[in-house]
C-alpha cells in the first residue's frame, strides 16, 4: 500500500546549465566506453564471434526494450513530485525488477535454446540471458536517480 507524503517544494541546488553539462559528459563517456568495447569485441573475436554474439543478443534486447515498459520514466516522475515515499517508490521498483527480470530471463533462455538455427554452449547463453536483468537495472535506478537530481 502506497504512502501519500505531501509534496514540499525543494530548492534547486545547481542550474540547469550544469546539469545539462554532466549530462552531456556521461553520455560521451558512455559512447566511448561502448565504441571501445565494439572495436575490442570485433578485434578478438573476429566476424564469426561478433555474429554470435550478435545473434544471443537478440531477444534479450528485444525482451528489455518491452520490459522497461515506462518505469524510468515515471519513476523520474514520481520520485522529482515526492507523490510517494521513497521507500514505497524503491519497493516498487525492486519488485516489478525482480519479477520482469526473473521472466525475461526464462523467456529469452527458453527463446534463444528453441530458435537459434545454431546451437551455443550453455554458458554464452547464460552470459547472453544475464542481460536482461542488469539493463532492467540500469534502466530503473536510472530514473529514480534522476528523479532525485543525481
Amino acid at each position: 500500500m502506497a504512502t501519500y507524503v505531501q509534496t514540499i517544494p525543494v530548492p534547486r541546488t545547481h542550474s540547469f546549465f550544469a546539469s545539462a553539462l554532466r549530462v552531456l559528459g556521461s553520455n560521451v563517456a558512455v559512447m566511448a566506453l561502448a565504441f571501445i568495447s565494439s572495436a575490442l569485441i570485433a578485434r578478438k573475436l573476429g566476424p564469426e564471434g561478433q555474429g554470435t554474439v550478435t545473434s544471443l543478443l537478440v531477444y534479450p534486447i528485444i525482451f528489455t526494450s518491452m520490459a522497461e515498459m515506462g518505469i524510468r520514466q515515471a519513476t523520474v516522475y514520481h520520485t522529482g513530485k515526492r507523490h510517494f515515499a521513497d521507500r514505497d517508490l524503491v519497493g516498487a521498483i525492486l519488485t516489478l525488477l525482480v519479477i520482469s527480470g526473473l521472466i525475461g530471463m526464462v523467456v529469452c533462455g527458453v527463446l534463444i535454446t528453441t530458435l537459434a538455427p545454431v546451437r551455443h554452449a550453455a554458458l554464452l547463453i547464460a552470459l547472453a540471458v544475464c542481460y536482461v536483468p542488469l539493463k532492467l537495472i540500469i534502466s530503473y535506478t536510472s530514473g529514480y536517480f534522476l528523479g532525485k537530481e543525481h
